[in-house]
């Protein structure tokens, strides 16, 4: 019976190795290929076998983008915004659960004031990510 279930899994694994055989990417034109086929497969349910070629697929673009394209750091005032659009809170709700002043919040918001060590810990504990991600972000 678990042969048969196996199998069943591998299906759709099969289809889409055919489809776009998992070999590192070399090109442009491949990187795009690969981009297309993961935005197919997020947009559907994905049986075992899918999830498995969705990973490897994702770790080859990865690998490609790392050697091949260059993504400029982002800016603080940029992960800030970002982070808090995501989380749906306001300057004011980071001030009063990190202790940091509203103004110097809106400060760094705007890019026009860098964050000190004290308080890339406080927003990173807030926000729940590492502080090198404040830390390494950079002032405009």
């Amino acid at each position: 019976m678990a042969t048969v279930s196996r199998k069943k899994s591998n299906t759709g694994y099969r289809k889409l190795i055919d489809e776009f055989p998992l070999v590192p990417i070399r090109s442009k034109t491949q990187l795009k290929s690969a981009q297309r086929m993961l935005d197919a497969l997020l947009a559907r349910r994905l049986d075992r076998g899918e999830e498995d070629y969705f990973e490897v697929l994702t770790q080859l673009v990865e690998d490609y983008e790392t050697k091949h394209e260059k993504i400029a750091p982002a800016t603080l005032s940029d992960l800030l915004n970002l982070l808090m659009e995501e989380h749906t809170v306001s300057a004011i709700d980071v001030a009063k659960s990190t202790g940091i002043a509203e103004s110097t919040i809106s400060q760094m918001r705007a890019g026009k004031r860098s964050c000190s060590k004290v308080n890339c810990g406080r927003l990173a504990t807030f926000f729940h990510v590492s502080p090198l991600a404040f830390l390494e972000a950079t002032f405009e």
